[in-house]
Parts: structure tokens; C-alpha cells; sequence
């Protein structure tokens, strides 16, 4: 029997039919967990067709979602742990830092080349971080970027302008992603491509970020990146809260602008921007409401009935 056969709507349901007779009809951890794993199968493990995969994925939304449509067992909202991350960046100095991380990180190199293989990995994790900042993608799809497939120059010899472009289908949210990189940008992927490149990998193979067989796993890329960036930025990260990062940037000095972050970060529908960031723009707004009650101070004083008024410093 295939992973297709046992896909199969009809087993689907009968399977399913099974656990929840034995957890007397209660949605479980365990059967969430099974539909969920049977939803990533169908989709990345058999080839199945659009059709077959909208008949597997019916069946299996009757266990995934809860009857107002929404994923069951998910947190809702942020976790602590990644607010407690992103509380660093209410502090203007390590904005500063995350902004201009490429260039602490490529300071010192020489402009021309030749580079050592430490400071190609310190180009290679400065690109990282500029293209998580101009595109917040998740770490898989940063890690398996192709020059030519996913890289594109808007003419011959990769001259003109450069974009990235993924297609739903290797997206989690299934939503295409497509970004025009700006020059700063180009500048130190052309400066990659072309000095640091060549040292960490073979330069004939199409990775972005080559490894050892294929391109870096997204796991053990992700543990150099935070290992580099605590080291030389001074600051705890990691690649998929580059996605939190982007939005409250944003949305701190943008309030409520909540549909240029939803487009941003491919979500399917605003609630679920919404439900992740609004904190984020509740802080801006009430540092807004604060800083328009400080102008009403400073204009109205005059006319305070105080006798003796305190010194502003």
C-alpha cells in the first residue's frame, strides 16, 4: 500500500471515525497532531494533483479546524518568548544595530577581495540578514534559494534589476512571494556572489547558500546565524522572528497599517496579521495619545491655575 492509498478520503475518514470513537468524539492533541502531519504528507511527500489534495484536505479540515474555521491546538497570538525578543528593539540603539547589520558585519573587508573562508561566512550571514529585513521569508526558503530560479536579473549576464520570486507552492501559506531587492541591497549580493561565493561552495551548482550536500539545512543555518549575530551584533536572534521583527518595525511607525504587513509576510487573511501584531500598534498609538498630551502641556502651561509650577528640565 502507497502514502496515496492511505490518503485516501475514504480511509481518511474511516481512520479518523476510529480515534475520535475512542476519545468518545473529543478532538485530541494526538488526532490534531495526526491531521496535521497527514496535511504536510499529502502535500510535499505524493505528487497528488490539485483536486486530490482539496478532497484530502476536506476530510482532514474536519478534524484541523474548530467550527468557527480556525486551526485547532494553535497558540493564538505571539509567544512570550518572542515578545520578550522583541522588548530589545523598543531600544532606538539596537534598531540601529539590526538596520545596519551588514555593515558591522562586512566592516573591514576588503572592497575587491581576496577573502578569507571566516570572512566569506561573515558576507554569507550579512546577506542573510539584509535579505530577511527586505524579505522576511521563512528560514526553508531562505535556505534553498536558487540563482536563476528564485534570483532573477531583469537582463543578460545578471545586470539590471534583480528580484526574488517564490511560488506558492513552496510556501507554507500558499500565497506567491516576490520582492525587488533595493540597490543597497544588490550591492552586497553582487559583493557575495562574487568574493564569498566561491569559498564556501561549488559555484557551478544553482544554491544561494550552498552546503555540504545540496544547500545549508535550514536547522544548523539557523544556529550559525544566531551564534554570529549574538557574537557580533550583540543581540538574540533568530531567523524566523526576522518575520515579528519586520512587522513591528512597521507598525511602530505606522499604527494600524495592518494590510501592507499581511501582503508583506504572504498571510492569507488580515485576522491573522492582526491577531500576531495589534499589541504593536496599541503601544504606537498610546505613545502617540503620550506624545500629543506632552504638546498640550507645553501649550496650555500659561493657563494652568498652579502658583508655583515645578522647573521643566
Amino acid at each position: 500500500m502507497s502514502l496515496k492509498d492511505v490518503l485516501d478520503p475514504k480511509y481518511l475518514e474511516t481512520g479518523f471515525r476510529f480515534f475520535l470513537k475512542r476519545s468518545k468524539d473529543e478532538v485530541t492533541k494526538q488526532i490534531i497532531g495526526i491531521a496535521f502531519a497527514l496535511a504536510s504528507v499529502a502535500k510535499w511527500g505524493c505528487s497528488m494533483s490539485e483536486a486530490q489534495l482539496a478532497a484530502v484536505n476536506n476530510v482532514l479540515n474536519k478534524v484541523r479546524l474548530d467550527e468557527t474555521g480556525r486551526p485547532r491546538g494553535r497558540r493564538a497570538g505571539m509567544t512570550a518568548k518572542n515578545k520578550g525578543l522583541l522588548r530589545q528593539f523598543d531600544d532606538p540603539a539596537n534598531v540601529a544595530k539590526i538596520v545596519y547589520a551588514a555593515d558591522i558585519l562586512c566592516e573591514g573587508l576588503p572592497s575587491q577581495g581576496p577573502l578569507t573562508v571566516r570572512q566569506a561566512e561573515a558576507v554569507r550571514t550579512a546577506l542573510m540578514t539584509e535579505l530577511l529585513l527586505v524579505f522576511p521569508i521563512r528560514e526553508a526558503n531562505l535556505a534553498s534559494l536558487r540563482i536563476g530560479e528564485h534570483i532573477q536579473w531583469s537582463q543578460p549576464g545578471r545586470r539590471g534589476v534583480v528580484s526574488i520570486y517564490i511560488q506558492s507552492v513552496e510556501v507554507k501559506n500558499d500565497q506567491d512571494l516576490e520582492v525587488q531587492l533595493p540597490d543597497r541591497t544588490t550591492r552586497l549580493l553582487e559583493y557575495y556572489l562574487k568574493h564569498a561565493l566561491p569559498l564556501l561552495g561549488d559555484p557551478s551548482q544553482p544554491w544561494l547558500f550552498p552546503g555540504e550536500k545540496g544547500h545549508l539545512h535550514p536547522r544548523g543555518m539557523g544556529e550559525q546565524f544566531r551564534r554570529v549575530t549574538k557574537r557580533t551584533l550583540g543581540l538574540r536572534l533568530n531567523m524566523h522572528f526576522f518575520r515579528h521583527l519586520c512587522a513591528k518595525l512597521y507598525l511602530d511607525r505606522n499604527p494600524g497599517q495592518y494590510a501592507i504587513i499581511q501582503y508583506a509576510l504572504g498571510h492569507k487573511k488580515i485576522e491573522t496579521t492582526m491577531r500576531f501584531y495589534a499589541e504593536f500598534s496599541s503601544v504606537a498609538a498610546l505613545k502617540l495619545v503620550d506624545d500629543n498630551l506632552l504638546g498640550l502641556r507645553a501649550e496650555l502651561a500659561h493657563l494652568a491655575p498652579i502658583r508655583r509650577r515645578r522647573r521643566e528640565k
